[in-house]
């Protein structure tokens, strides 16, 4: 289990240099939850993102959460994951997959770990994973889509 004081800690260490990237808006205090289930449609939003669990993780600390979104969705694993299994290196595949699966894991976005929990698990196991990457790439678009939006409202 992860201490909540001791995740925010290492998160505001490493995280300092992609906060000086955040646009004035983007930090702009003050801003609630309230609402943003209103203009989404809720039962997608939490079939993608468990707003409320990430936040009670993270201490009801918005700007955070919004950084780590913001750095999760500019991140390049997706992509590096896309070329391992291209390229066939299933056990470096297994590894970002891992990587992947842990980030989604911290932020409450339920759907990219569902899928790419499975998804580490049937590269480790030899499995045929091409129904399961398809359904991780919709997840992945889906929840994009989702955190461009929480970043506005945020």
């Amino acid at each position: 289990p992860v201490k909540p004081d001791s995740l925010l800690l290492k998160l505001r260490y490493y995280l300092t240099r992609y906060e000086e990237e955040l646009t004035d808006t983007e930090r702009e205090p003050g801003k609630t939850t309230q609402g943003v289930e209103e203009e989404m449609a809720t039962d997608s939003l939490e079939q993608y993102i468990k707003l409320d669990e990430a936040l009670a993780r993270l201490k009801d600390n918005k700007t955070l959460y919004k950084t780590l979104l913001n750095t999760f969705r500019k991140s390049t694993y997706w992509d590096q994951l896309q070329r391992q299994i291209a390229d066939q290196d299933f056990a470096e595949a297994a590894k970002t997959a891992h990587a992947i699966k842990g980030m989604s894991a911290n932020l409450s976005l339920v759907e990219i770990y569902q899928k790419v929990a499975l998804l580490e698990s049937q590269l480790k196991s030899g499995f045929d994973f091409s129904e399961t990457l398809a359904q991780l790439e919709h997840a992945m678009e889906q929840t994009t889509k989702y955190i461009k939006i929480l970043a506005e409202k945020l």
